[in-house]
This record gives structure tokens, sequence and C-alpha cells, in this order.
């Protein structure tokens, strides 16, 4: 199953600010980070 979810807030760990982006999740893992992902999903959030 492949899920989007849209503007979601990311903190990378690094101590940076966060920033909007989209994150396409594949079964349970994270597959791409990048902002406005026009990939095919199963569900958007």
């Amino acid at each position: 199953m492949r899920q989007l979810i849209r503007y979601a807030k990311i903190y990378d760990g690094t101590g940076s600010d966060p920033y909007l982006s989209d994150i396409l999740l594949e079964e349970d893992r994270i597959v791409k980070i990048a902002a406005n992902i026009d990939s095919p999903a199963d569900m958007v959030v």
C-alpha cells in the first residue's frame, strides 16, 4: 500500500528549522520526501 502525506512538518534531527514537505510511504518505509510529490497513492492524507 502506498500512502502520501501532504504538507507534513519535517524535523530532520540536525537542529535546523522544520520545513513543510510531502512524504511518500510504501508498506512501512519512507520512499521519498520532497515538495509536491506527484505519484499515485492508495491513500492521501
